[in-house]
């Protein structure tokens, strides 16, 4: 709730990386995912969520957050979502946000 536009849930973490999979539930809920992403909200977000005082004591210094989606990936699930959503169907293809400190 605190980093994902409404409409949008958590589905995954992989290990020793941050990549995290993304699942909208409708098409509004991606639109509104890639826009705070272009905006930078997105990436505002997880630095606030994820780079705490105590990793920045951990580390000596700032740190700074970085975030891709892949312009791609992001096409591939409104496409998914608008045919799952004509075919009242669940199926999705899940989008990957991929975040790296630097």
């Amino acid at each position: 709730e605190a980093v994902l536009p409404l409409g949008n849930t958590l589905r995954a973490i992989s290990e020793r990386s941050l990549c995290f999979t993304v699942q909208a539930q409708t098409t509004l809920a991606l639109e509104e995912l890639w826009k705070t992403y272009q905006e930078g909200t997105l990436q505002q977000k997880l630095q606030e969520f994820l780079i705490t005082e105590e990793i920045k004591q951990l580390v000596g210094s700032e740190v700074k957050l970085t975030v891709k989606i892949d312009e791609q990936e992001y096409k591939s699930a409104g496409w998914d979502l608008i045919v799952s959503e004509t075919q009242g169907n669940s199926s999705y293809n899940p989008l990957h946000i991929f975040s790296r400190a630097i």
